[in-house]
Parts: structure tokens; sequence; C-alpha cells
């Protein structure tokens, strides 16, 4: 069994295709005991599988496979608050093929080495991941939790850790804390916990939606799978999930200055569909000279991967 296994979910779309693309290559590039590291990519649309690695030869040379979701399943959640959601809950389905799984979300990427976080990982078995930025549950935050604690069989919840984004995207001291809810654009886990989780998690899923409709049903049912289950868990400091937000970039300057894998989720200033079509499009990004804080530093390791990204593309 290989050490890491990267899962990430996307849709068929160019951006897509080429942010994933960037991932492999940032985490590829950390060193000798990131090399075999495997990538499976879960795909998911309202369509026919397609041949991917025969339509992008480059996926091969960089250890992808491709794997297509159910169109079924998929198209369960048509019409809902997160129509994508059952590409984000494939992630979670056995068997897995490394010792520690990493979930990303394909608007992340490796800034450096992260030795640390699977020394964690090795040490302490758990659900590895950085509290959200803000409560899913506006303005009812304890109200829906509890809500949802009960009719999924928890003990109640304990509201013990800070929202990452309290201060900056929030200010309401009712919704400062939290139970153990992650931003899963980031997630790593011992593939043992993992098996564990997956059916408690599943059924966490259609607890919440047979309640409400929410666009962030995936990450709430993963609390309540975690909770119930009595899964071990750590909450990582802001360097493991780190947002390309200004109002992050000031409150967090030293995390900033050690960040490991950054989410480029806010599209305020670099666009993650536009910027990310084609090499050349990623090639007019590392030209810009306007860029600030985190979004600096996605333009400069952009910049120190692409010469790479093109060769494998024989240019």
């Amino acid at each position: 069994m290989v050490r890491l296994e990267v899962r990430i979910p996307i849709s068929p779309k160019p951006h897509y295709f080429q942010r994933v693309r960037l991932i492999a290559h940032s985490i590829l590039s950390l060193g000798p005991i990131y090399r075999d590291t495997i990538f499976r990519v879960f795909v998911g649309g309202d369509q026919q599988p397609e041949n991917l690695n025969e339509r992008l030869p480059w996926s091969a040379s960089c250890g992808i496979e491709w794997c297509w979701v159910n169109r079924a399943d998929f198209l369960r959640w048509r019409g809902t608050a997160h129509p994508y959601i059952a590409t984000m809950m494939e992630r979670f389905r056995p068997p897995f093929y490394g010792r520690h799984v990493l979930m990303l979300d394909a608007d992340v990427v490796a800034v450096r080495p992260f030795d640390e976080l699977i020394a964690i990982a090795e040490a302490r078995p758990s659900v590895l991941g950085v509290m959200a930025h803000a409560t899913p549950f506006r303005p009812f935050h304890s109200q829906y939790w509890n809500t949802l604690f009960q009719r999924f069989g928890c003990p109640a919840p304990e509201f013990s850790f800070e929202h990452s984004g309290w201060g900056i995207m929030d200010n309401d001291p009712r919704s400062r804390q939290g139970p153990p809810y992650f931003n899963t654009g980031v997630l790593l886990v011992p593939s043992e916990i993992l098996c564990r989780l997956y059916k408690p998690y599943m059924a966490a899923i259609e607890t919440v939606r047979s309640v409400f409709d929410n666009y962030f049903v995936e990450q709430i049912g993963l609390t309540l799978a975690v909770c119930k289950e009595s899964i071990p868990y750590h909450i990582l400091p802001l360097r493991y999930n780190y947002p390309n937000d200004p109002g992050f970039d000031d409150a967090w300057s030293l995390e900033l200055a050690n960040v490991c894998l950054l989410h480029f989720l806010r599209d305020a200033v670099v666009r993650r569909d536009t910027d990310f079509t084609s090499l050349e499009s990623m090639a007019s990004l590392i030209e810009r000279g306007d860029l600030r804080g985190s979004n600096e530093v996605l333009r400069s390791r952009v910049a120190d991967l692409l010469p790479a990204m093109m060769a494998d593309s024989g240019r």
C-alpha cells in the first residue's frame, strides 16, 4: 500500500482538468517521499463516462486515475442547494489504496511539504482538518445543530471549536464556536478510519437531507458521523487549508507565511474558471503584478509549476 492517496471531486470541464493537473504537479514536486502518491479523481456529471486518459494524455504521467460517479446517483441531487454533492460523497467510498487519504477540492494547491500533517495522522490516527470558516446555520446556529444531533442519535453537541473565519466573515458571538465542523476542501484521514466512517457518513447525509436543503450538507454530515461514532479528530491550524482571502491575510499573517495547502476558493481577484482553463491562461495569470498576500503566493506557486506542466504536454 502506498503512503498517500489523493482524492479530488470534479465536474468534467476544462478548468477542473487543469486544476487537477496543477494539484498533481504541486504534490509530486515536494520531494522523494511524495513521488509515489496516487491520485484518484471523481468525475460527476449528467453524461456517459468518457475515456479521459485518452483525452488528457498528460494524466498518465501524473499517476491520475479518473473515476466516474454513477449517473443516477449524481442526478438524485439535481435541483437541490448542492447538485454536485454526489461527487463529493464518492470520495469517501472504499476501497482505499493509500495508508492515508488526502481529500482535496479541485481549488487547492500544495505550497510546501506537509510531512508534519502525515506525522500527526500516523501518531494519532484521526480525521484531520481545519475548522470551517463559519457556521452553516445563520442565524439559528445552536438550534439547528441541536436538532440534527438529536435526529441522528448523537449526544448533545459541544460548541468547543472556533470557526476559522470568526471575526473576519462573522462577528456574531452566538456562532463563534461549533462542534468539530471541518472545511472538507482539505482533509487527511487514515484509510482504516475512513472504512469505519463511510456508512455512518452516508446515513448522516440522508438525515441532514430529510431535515432541510443546505449547500453544506456534506460537511454537516461528516460532523454528525464523527460525533455519533466517536471517531477521533484533530483540529489543524489554518496553514493546512488557507483561503486566498485578504481578510484572512490581515488576521493570520503567521499562518500565511507558513502555508502548506492553499485553497483558492475566493473568485474576486483570481478566477478559478477562466484563469485555469488552459496552460495559456495560467501563463497569463503568472504575468500579473497586482497580486498581494495569498493570491501572490498562488501566482508564485503556479509560476514554479508551469514549466513542468508544459513539459508533460511536450511543449
